[in-house]
């Protein structure tokens, strides 16, 4: 089973990247693979931004870490 995302929660994915800086986020490991086991297997993500100072790189990379748990796994850190 690969991991298939409805509208809202590919929207809730999209607007937190807009809002956090990101240029680019992809995603690779075993959440592509049909052997992919919601809630035991882990979602890996390379995840690029847009040109930031430090600090508020350091805050863009949290706050759209807290939003795709809320988001995806409706957890947060």
């Amino acid at each position: 089973m690969s991991l298939a995302l409805a509208h809202p929660q590919l929207e809730a994915i999209a607007d937190a990247c807009r809002r956090h800086h990101v240029a680019r986020m992809d995603v690779f490991g075993l959440v592509l693979r049909p052997d992919y086991r919601p809630g035991e297997s882990d979602i890996d993500l390379l995840v690029e931004f847009h040109p930031l100072d430090p600090a508020s790189l350091y805050k863009a990379y949290f706050a759209l870490l807290n939003d795709l748990l809320r988001g995806l796994l409706r957890t947060s850190i």
